[in-house]
């Protein structure tokens, strides 16, 4: 019986600082969850941002794209306009053609030359490297001369259709076949270098675009990964915690049943001693 009196005694003391223990010690716990929380909605937080961060730079890299796509567009009709007026002009040279027709061909003269128009505007209104604008402008140049020697081909055409004379034929003939080609050639080889250094340009922006793409997606993924490994820790130590705690209870009410045992023992044997102790009495 003085064995169980002092464990019972033995057992206050423990769940005296059980009862304590949790007081003192859940703080820290309580502050280290709290700022695993805190830190892993940070986290969220950052790869949402990150993520938006991404479509921006995605948006800018199809940007980027849907720019240079339209200066080669742009390029490449002027050189398609060019090279329509051209055969136009070498069909105005056939001496049988239908007047119907010869007037159809200076329609396409004209719808042709707003077209270029403009394309050559849509072009100066991109924003060119210190290359382009170089090449570009040399285009132009070039392109200028074609230009003029093309009005002075319409020109020639027109007093050919009012004066039908072999001299008027031959001044038109020189002028499509023999001025008309070298400019257009001299245009065309220029513009073929626009194209060039163009698509140059493009692809080393796509290509370091698409680098930094790349590279901005791994750091969200890093951050992601972050993330969920401090909610997988937190998570864990939130269980661990509850387990503890559900342990502590079962133990202190397995305490509670000892020491109530222990004082129904204590009362009962308070009625069995005096009844020894007056048997021994004379």
């Amino acid at each position: 019986m003085r064995h169980l009196a002092s464990r019972s005694e033995g057992v206050r003391a423990v769940m005296k600082k059980a009862e304590l223990a949790p007081r003192k010690g859940s703080n820290p716990l309580t502050r280290a969850i709290k700022a695993l929380s805190i830190l892993t909605a940070f986290c969220v937080f950052v790869s949402g941002g990150a993520l938006l961060a991404s479509d921006g730079v995605r948006s800018g890299l199809t940007e980027s794209d849907q720019l240079g796509m339209s200066a080669v567009q742009s390029l490449h009709a002027i050189a398609r306009g060019m090279v329509i007026i051209d055969g136009a002009e070498n069909a105005l040279l056939a001496t049988g053609l239908e007047e119907s027709k010869r007037e159809g061909i200076y329609s396409r003269f004209d719808a042709t030359e707003k077209s270029l128009s403009e394309s050559v505007k849509t072009c100066e209104s991109l924003p060119w490297s210190q290359e382009e604008a170089r090449v570009w402008e040399d285009f132009v140049r070039a392109f200028d001369r074609w230009r003029s020697d093309h009005k002075r081909f319409s020109i020639l055409a027109r007093a050919h259709e009012r004066n039908r004379t072999a001299e008027t034929y031959r001044s038109l003939f020189v002028q499509a076949l023999e001025v008309n080609p070298a400019s257009l050639s001299e245009a065309l080889s220029l513009l073929d270098t626009v194209i060039e250094v163009s698509n140059a340009r493009l692809e080393e922006k796509t290509t370091a675009s698409e680098g930094a793409l790349a590279s901005h997606q791994e750091a969200v993924r890093g951050v992601i990964a972050v993330a969920v490994s401090l909610s997988a820790v937190t998570l864990l130590i939130v269980l661990l915690v509850r387990r503890a705690r559900r342990h502590r209870k079962l133990f202190q009410l397995g305490n509670r049943r000892l020491i109530l045992n222990v004082d129904r023992y204590r009362h009962l044997s308070s009625y069995v001693h005096p009844t020894k102790q007056v048997g021994k009495s004379p």
